[in-house]
Order: C-alpha cells, then sequence, then structure tokens
C-alpha cells in the first residue's frame, strides 16, 4: 500500500494554468443560485460551479445542507491538479482501474476519474450521499464519454459494518481534506487498511495549516 501525500504546492512541471485550476474558478460559465436565507424550507446556500480537469468540465453542486462535506475544499481542487500531473506528465492512466474515494463531499476527484474510465465508489457519510448523487447524475455524459463508472455509497469510518461491505481490493484510494481531528485518525487508517492491498495506492490531499496537530498525528500513524 503506497500513500501519496499531495501538498498544496504545484508538483514540478506542473504549469503555472494547471496549477491556478486547484485555485481559482475556471473560464467556464457558472450557474450561480442564491437562496433567500429568510425563505423557510430553503437550504442556507446552494450553488453550482463548473471544474475542468484533463480536459473533462465537471459541474459540481454545493449545499451547505448536507453537512460539512456539502463543501468544495482546497483539497480536492489540489487533488485533481496532480491526478492531472500524473495523467499529463507521468501518462498514468485510469481507466478500467478500481478506485475509492473517502470522505468524498462533493465528490470531485471521484467525478474526475470515473470520467476518465474508472470504476469509482464515491463515499461519505448518509448525510451526503445524497449530493454524491446529485453530482453523479449532473456528470452522467462526462462518466459515459470516459467509459468509467460511479456509484454514491455510505461509509462510516467509525463503522464496521460499514467497512466490512467494502472489498480490499482497490487500485487507487482518493482522500481530500478528511484529516480534520485527532479523534478520527484511528478508524480513519483502520478504514484505509480494511480497504487497500500491496498495490493499492492512496492519493492524500490536506492543507496542512488546518488542523495541524491533527496532521502531525496523522504522520507520526503513517509512519
Amino acid at each position: 500500500m503506497d500513500t501519496v501525500p499531495v501538498t498544496e504546492e504545484k508538483p514540478e512541471g506542473l504549469s503555472d494554468s494547471q496549477s491556478e485550476n486547484a485555485k481559482e474558478e475556471h473560464n467556464a460559465p457558472s450557474a450561480t443560485k442564491q437562496i433567500d436565507e429568510e425563505e423557510e424550507d430553503q437550504p442556507a446556500c446552494i450553488w453550482d460551479t463548473y471544474k475542468k480537469f484533463c480536459g473533462v468540465k465537471i459541474l459540481v453542486h454545493e449545499d451547505y445542507d448536507a453537512g460539512l462535506g456539502g463543501t468544495l475544499f482546497d483539497g480536492a481542487l489540489c487533488l485533481c491538479n496532480y491526478i492531472e500531473y500524473l495523467k499529463t506528465n507521468e501518462n498514468v492512466s485510469f481507466k478500467g482501474k478500481k478506485v475509492i474515494e473517502l470522505g468524498a463531499g462533493c465528490g470531485l476527484p471521484g467525478l474526475l476519474l470515473a470520467s476518465l474510465g474508472a470504476a469509482v465508489d464515491i463515499t461519505d457519510i448518509e448525510q451526503t450521499v445524497e449530493l454524491i448523487e446529485e453530482n453523479i447524475e449532473n456528470n452522467e455524459e462526462n462518466i459515459r464519454l470516459g467509459e468509467g463508472k460511479a456509484v454514491a455509497r455510505i461509509l462510516d469510518w467509525f463503522s464496521e459494518g460499514d467497512r466490512a461491505g467494502f472489498d480490499g481490493d482497490y487500485d487507487f484510494i482518493l482522500a481530500a481534506d478528511t484529516v480534520y481531528n485527532i479523534e478520527v485518525i484511528r478508524p480513519y487508517l483502520e478504514t484505509l487498511k480494511s480497504l487497500s492491498n500491496d498495490h493499492t495506492k492512496i492519493l492524500f490531499a490536506h492543507p496542512a495549516p488546518r488542523e495541524a496537530k491533527a496532521s502531525a498525528f496523522f504522520l507520526v500513524y503513517c509512519i
């Protein structure tokens, strides 16, 4: 099992335009919908934006009602930027690979790999899975053209029952902005272990400044 940490810095050989993709909105038109916070029974904030990586324009729907995972964090953008680097500069092919994304939230990295031909389980807690399903539906054409597959599934790292429902034969595990406090580290690592084998590669993106103590503990456990 290889763990590949992804930093927020631009990998060597990455163009400036690719690096900017992980930080800024793309030139693709953005369909933005603001909801009046005073309206009853309406979510406080919903919006849709396009993100483009590897020549694929992905529609990302965000919704605060989906909890913490309802927001697209920088780690997901950074991870997609790294995936683009691997495909463009290292000739890494994801076609036909079996992939799982942990704590996916909006599911952007998983949607990208599904659009590149991978079979992807995009996972999060029950509260967030509906949002993932909506984003899969929004990007069905990309996934079809890429000959990939994406499925939204519930996976709570604290639940042994949830973990037991997944095979440990993934080629890639994706994780972005997933280590946010010390309490999640042990079940998180147990989940990684249960999902992986000797050939599994873990692509992990986490901005070090956020929850630095949790990040430090995570790295110690990995060592």
